[in-house]
């Protein structure tokens, strides 16, 4: 299965804000603010806070199962069987509704915003084979690549956010907890869901190869909180440029830098969020696909998972323009959808896999303990 990639602590935390941060720059503002208006950055720290939560318990997870990827957990789990079913699923599940909706996002954005008359077919086949070859190369070689962009995305982030600060308003968020927890903890879902349930399949594709393993869920746990943060700012930022009328925007982060204006110098450079964008959703498609490749490999046991590559590539270019015939659809999917199956995958699973683990152990140091005293007394 590839074990001789290797990649470094610090290119997982790379790897794992990046995942985190996704689609959710462009997209997520808007979702917050039409539930909880102007207390959406709270609700984006209450996320925060519940991803810190659930990433500590899949690294428990790991602590428990140590080398072990989430297939080989199942397996040891639940058996072989029952394990190769809950790994079937998970996989499956994945690598339909993960690579296919990113490459979607992508293609939405783009025929809504810049190339309105380029079919999105174009663009769903140039993405996705770039998505095939980047897996293709292997995770180490995506890792590298994250350490290359990451500082252009930051710096572009932080320039964005700078600009930005003449036009905020501290008006806009008042006041202040206008909206129960009930609201604010509804609010904060649509984060978790799509932010740090997810990141959960990562562990399929880097377990055994981070070479500094002791730092290894020190790095997993600091890259889905920078992406936190990077997505608190830029809701927060949103709120005090925008507003109540960031609900209306498809893509606020787009609309905001749209409305810089330094001098009559510096303004319209709304190609930056969408050079941060493209950054973004290329490693969580990258990840997605990867993740779901190594799984059905591991699956069908076969000892080079890059035979997978070209075949489901095709697949998850095919399923991006078939699984979503328009917009209303691909929204009713994230509802009766993806919210069930990223519940399961990112609590669900890891609870169970916890408990039936923790019983298991129990259990053998039971054997153990009944054992002893028999092997003394024969003796």
């Amino acid at each position: 299965m590839n074990q001789e990639e290797k990649i470094s602590s610090y290119q997982l935390l790379l790897l794992a804000t990046f995942f985190t941060v996704g689609s959710s720059i462009l997209e997520l503002p808007s979702t917050l603010v039409t539930i909880a208006e102007q207390d959406a950055w709270i609700a984006m720290l209450l996320g925060i806070a519940i991803s810190a939560i659930m990433v500590g318990l899949y690294l428990l997870l790991i602590r428990q199962y140590p080398g072990k990827n989430l297939h080989q957990i199942n397996e040891a789990v639940f058996g072989r069987k029952i394990g190769g079913i809950v790994s079937f699923y998970l996989t499956a599940m994945t690598f339909f509704l993960g690579p296919p909706t990113v490459i979607y996002y992508l293609g939405r954005f783009l025929s809504i915003q810049i190339m309105v008359e380029t079919p999105a077919s174009s663009t769903h086949l140039l993405y996705g084979l770039l998505a095939i070859f980047a897996v293709a190369l292997g995770i180490e070689v995506i890792a590298r690549v994250a350490e290359i962009l990451f500082p252009i995305f930051f710096i572009l982030y932080l320039g964005l956010m700078l600009l930005l600060i003449p036009l905020v308003e501290f008006e806009r968020l008042q006041p202040v907890f206008e909206h129960d927890f009930k609201t604010l903890l509804w609010a904060s879902i649509f984060y978790v869901q799509f932010s740090c349930f997810p990141i959960i399949i990562m562990l399929t594709s880097f377990q055994g190869k981070v070479t500094q393993q002791k730092k290894a869920p020190k790095a997993f746990f600091l890259g889905n909180f920078f992406g936190g943060s990077i997505l608190f700012i830029t809701t927060l930022i949103s709120v005090l440029v925008l507003g109540k009328l960031t609900a209306l925007f498809n893509f606020p982060s787009y609309v905001l830098a749209q409305k810089i204006n330094v001098g009559d110098f510096i303004q319209r450079i709304e190609m930056v969020i969408t050079v941060m964008w493209f950054i973004t959703l290329f490693f969580k498609l990258v990840l997605y696909f990867d993740s779901a490749v190594v799984g059905f490999a591991e699956i069908l046991k076969i000892k080079n998972h890059r035979f997978l590559v070209v075949p489901l590539g095709i697949l998850i270019i095919y399923f991006s323009l078939t699984n979503f015939p328009n917009d209303v659809y691909q929204l009713n999917q994230d509802k009766t959808t993806w919210i069930p199956h990223s519940f399961f995958l990112g609590v669900l699973y890891p609870i169970v896999v916890l408990i039936i683990g923790f019983v298991q152990g129990k259990l053998k140091e039971k054997r153990k303990g009944i054992h002893r005293p028999s092997e003394s007394k024969g003796g």
